[in-house]
Order: C-alpha cells, then structure tokens, then sequence
C-alpha cells in the first residue's frame, strides 16, 4: 500500500464528519464515513440500484459525486447492474481498486449473485454493498427482510456484517480492508468483498453533507505471489522451473494470460496457443522473425485424436484460465509432457492436477529476456523447425461460406476500427478461437477482447459489454449467440447505464443465429433420442428480433451467413445497432 499512512490520515475525515453531523441519524453518519472511505482507498465507480433500504448510501453518494470524487451509473435491474458493475472493472486495466454496487435489501441482493460468482471465478475485484435492515428485524417477517449475511455462499473473498449502531469512525478501516481484499492484496486472489450494511430509520438525511476536499487516495498495491500444488515442487527460481533449453516447448494461454505469454512466446520462439480473451492472441514474431502465435492449433492438436505432432510435446508453459476446447484439455493432461503454470497469484487452473511449478509470470518472463540474450534463435535449429512444423499444422481450413469465417471477418475488421470486442460463450467464442487472426490485417497488437470466462456461462453478456463500453467510452461490438442473447436480451433497455446513453460511443450486437442451441450437437448429447434432444437441449427460439430491435430504441439488420461471409457491411453505427446473422 503507497501514499500516506491510511490511519492519519482518515482521522481528519472522520473527524470532519461526525463534527459536522453530530444531529444526524445513524444511518446517514455511516453512509456518509462509507462513501469517504470508499473515495479515499480509490473507488472511482459506483453502480447504484434504486431502492429505499439504500437511501442512506445514496444521498451521501450523490452529494460526493456533485463534489467531483466518484462517478455513479444509475441501473434499475440489478442482476444486470452485477454485469454492468463486472464489465466497468474488466475495463480498468491497472485494477487498482473494485468497481462497487449499491443495492437495497431483499431479493435485490440475491440478483446480484450471478455476477458475484462470475467475478468471483474471473478474478475480477468488485465491492458489493447490499442495504438491509436492523438486525432485530430478521426473522420478524418485516418486508424485504431476508438472510442477506451469507447470502453469496463462499464466493467472496471477504465479507461483513455492518450492523445498525457500527461506528462510522471504523468505517475506513473497514473499508480498507474489504478493498484490498478485493484487489487480492491478502491473499493474491483478487475477487468480491461483500459489505451488508444494517440501516435503521430515518433514512433521509436532516442537512445537506458538505463533503470538502477530496480525500487523498490511498493506493492498493498488489502482491506478487508464488504458490505450488499439493504434489509438485516450488522452484527456486524461474530459470529451474522451465527448461528453457527445451525446444519441443509449446505455451498455451487461456483467458486473462495477458501480455507475459507474448513476451515469453516472442522471446524463445515457442509457438503460442491462445485463446480469444487471452488476451494474447495477434500477429506475433520473434527474433527470427517467424510467427509464433499459432491460428488454428485445435487443427494441429488433432480435433477428436491427439495429432502426432501434439504426442511429441515435452514441455507446456500454460498461462490464464484455459477452458474453450478439448484438445487443449487433452494437451494438458498428458503424462509425458511437463507442465509449469505461471500464475500472479494464490488462485492458478491446473483441472489435471499435473504440475510440476507454479511461478510467478513476470519473473518468468525476466527469465526469458534473460537467456534470450545468450541465445540466437536462428542458431536454434531444431526450435525452428519445431515452431515451423506447428505453424503448418494450424493454418486455416475451413469453407468460405461458415461460422469460422465470419468469425476471422469480424475479428480482422474489429482490429483496422479499434473495437473492443465481447465474445459470447457456447459455440461463438470456439468459433472464433479457430479462426481468429485466418484474416491478416496490418496491426500486429492484441485485440482489445473481453469475454465473461469465470464460468463460461451466457448470462449477463449484454450487460458486461454494455459496462465495458462505459469504462473504456470506445465503440463496442458484440458477438454471440441467440440464446445468450435471449438470456441477456433486457439488458439492451435504457434502464441499465440511464446517464449519458445517447453520448456514448456505439454499441454493436451482432447474432449469430442457429435456432436455439446447436452447441449440444458436438457434445456426447447429441445421441440422445431426437425428440428428447430438441426439446430439452436445442431448446428452439422464434424471436421476433427485428420488433424486439424497434421496442429497445436500435437500429436493425439481417443477412444470411452467406452475405455475412461474402458481402455485408458491419461497419459499426452510431447508438445501439441489432445484426441478425440467420447460420441456417
């Protein structure tokens, strides 16, 4: 933790309030230390859901932000708001403090939970504040009164029951506390503090807050921690960890890698199997200028056997979370390969429970650069041969006219307008960890992706997108299927995000529309009975998306996969825009 001392400095604050407020009620006193501790350890973002148990935080919340300290956004449904609140925070790149969202008591509280466990999973740092009433009043049967303390389960990494009569001078402590837990500080897994703050009536303030000068922020820095499974071994050092003299290396990287995965890719010429949201997926070359980022290497691990070029693998540097394909799955379970993972924190993927090392990233990336500069790659025969061999066995192949080739199109064009991209789950994001980077454009970089991986799950795409485009205020493109579309579909109401939706840049949906859930198809399931198989797996929808498009305000379009593939223009519009994709 930087800056100043927190405990001096709160004391002034503090102290400032409860002078001030001295004829105050107890909820808006608290309310009031909350928000100030929630500016001064570097909440920037509040989303707030409409509510009466709430008020407190909210009329402190709007006194500070007229006053320049936070900025609020104003969501009506709060299992959408979760999402909102998760896509604001996956759009902060330095993470330094959580994204937080206000609710009132009641089932308010339980729709959260979705994002909660999303976020959760993703490592995403998010402070949810949920309102509720006295503790007198549980069991009572008062209205809106439910067992909230608990209520997300074992998901949050820290939790707290404020009750109604808690000190608002030891709100910054706490406060500090639930942030960097939050931003993993304490444990090096960053995810959701979860306060439950009691407030007793009156919950209207009796005086206007004149909150002053602007705490100074105290910022959270985050830990580097190194951390080994049961049965495998900590090394010493990076170097120890990985042989890096080992040529018949490949590194794969999941969802959140981020950018070590290139480095070490670029670095020793190993090639890079990256998913979509790795966040390392683009045109990569290394010294000796070969491409080392793979394109379609589901093709060259071999699509249902293991290919015998995947048999050879001895070693497998794997980064992030990855989850998208059975071969890469296969990959990482085989016994003759050794598998170190790199993780920045207490939390890393090892699903097999194979491996050997877990170090540190940018160690391991310093390692890298380091015998990189005893080392010529173009003296290393046997790498380039190795990476050439896997280069070959991942070029694209697959017709003009399908799901993989819209998905390289959208990709490629989504590079040259410098899009975010949100990539639904299911079968959309597979589709485009095939083809992604098929189409060679001009800009080498990453493509800024975000896709909700912590559970892989469709619900809240609509709304983390709609959260990413308010974070970053760049144009955003949308891409995923019917049904998460239809899971999502009223998060596209201007109730979610109510400020400032007119001024914001566009927003961009496209569907990709197979009638229901095709993805089931390739799985095990489809020997199921037909008439079973369509009605409890494929599930057919009949939207009308063209009316559904006119109700929300957007502007609509539809073409069939061919046009999509061939001829159509998905330059991005101003506002929000609806493309049907007809995939059959």
């Amino acid at each position: 933790m930087g800056g100043k001392t927190p405990t001096d400095d709160a004391a002034d604050g503090i102290m400032e309030i409860m002078s001030l407020q001295e004829s105050e009620s107890a909820a808006t006193n608290l309310a009031r230390a909350t928000v100030t501790a929630l500016v001064r350890y570097g909440v920037k973002e509040v989303v707030v859901c409409p509510g009466s148990r709430s008020a407190p935080l909210v009329y402190a919340l709007a006194t500070a932000e007229d006053a320049g300290w936070l900025r609020t956004h104003i969501c009506l449904d709060e299992r959408s708001a979760g999402f909102y609140a998760l896509g604001l925070s996956l759009s902060d790149e330095d993470r330094s403090a959580p994204v937080s969202i206000v609710m009132t008591s009641g089932t308010a509280v339980a729709n959260v939970h979705p994002a909660v466990l999303e976020a959760t999973h993703a490592g995403v740092p998010l402070l949810v504040l949920s309102a509720d009433r006295p503790h007198e009043l549980r069991g009572t049967g008062a209205n809106q009164t439910t067992e909230q303390v608990g209520i997300f389960g074992a998901a949050p990494v820290f939790a707290f029951d404020v009750p109604a009569g808690y000190d608002p001078a030891r709100m910054d402590a706490l406060l500090r506390r639930a942030v960097c837990s939050a931003c993993g500080m304490f444990s090096g897994v960053e995810g959701v503090s979860h306060l439950n703050l009691c407030f007793a009536d009156p919950l209207v303030p009796q005086q206007q807050w004149r909150p002053g000068q602007k705490p100074e922020v105290v910022h959270i820095s985050r830990r580097s921690l190194q951390a080994t499974p049961e049965g495998g071994s900590l090394a010493e050092s990076p170097v120890t960890g990985i042989d890096w003299d080992e040529d018949q290396t490949v590194i794969v990287a999941g969802a959140g890698a981020g950018p070590e995965s290139r480095m070490i890719a670029a670095l020793t010429g190993w090639p890079l199997l990256a998913e979509p949201s790795s966040l390392a997926r683009g045109s990569l070359t290394h010294a000796g200028d070969a491409t080392v980022t793979l394109r379609d290497y589901q093709q060259a691990l071999g699509l249902r056997e293991p290919s015998e070029l995947a048999r050879q693998v001895k070693q497998i540097i794997q980064l992030g979370r990855p989850t998208l394909s059975r071969p890469v799955s296969r990959l990482l379970a085989f016994e003759q390969a050794r598998l170190v993972v790199l993780s920045p924190g207490g939390q890393w993927a090892d699903q097999a429970g194979r491996a050997a090392a877990v170090l540190c990233p940018v160690d391991a990336a310093e390692a890298a650069r380091q015998w990189s500069q005893r080392h010529s790659l173009s003296e290393l025969s046997g790498r380039g041969e190795w990476l050439e061999r896997w280069q070959v066995a991942s070029r694209p192949d697959f017709p003009a006219v399908s799901p993989q080739h819209l998905a390289a199109r959208l990709w490629a064009e989504s590079k040259q307008a410098d899009l975010n991209l949100m990539i639904g789950a299911s079968s959309i994001i597979r589709y485009f960890d095939r083809a992604a980077d098929a189409i060679l454009v001009d800009s080498d970089g990453p493509l800024q992706v975000f896709s909700n991986r912590g559970l892989a799950g469709i619900d809240g795409t609509l709304a983390t997108a709609r959260g990413v485009r308010r974070g970053t205020n760049r144009p955003t493109r949308v891409v995923l299927g019917d049904l998460t579309f239809l899971h999502d579909a009223m998060s596209l109401l201007p109730s979610l995000g109510v400020e400032d939706v007119l001024a914001l840049p566009g927003l961009q949906v496209i569907v990709l529309n197979d009638g229901g859930g095709s993805i089931f198809a390739g799985l095990e399931h489809a020997a199921a009975p037909q008439a079973l198989f369509d009605r409890f797996f494929r599930t057919e929808q009949h939207l009308d998306f063209a009316a559904f498009a006119q109700s929300v305000g957007a502007k609509y379009r539809e073409f069939s996969l061919a046009e999509a593939c061939e001829s159509a223009d998905f330059a991005p519009a101003e506002g929000l825009e609806i493309i049907n994709v007809a995939l059959k």
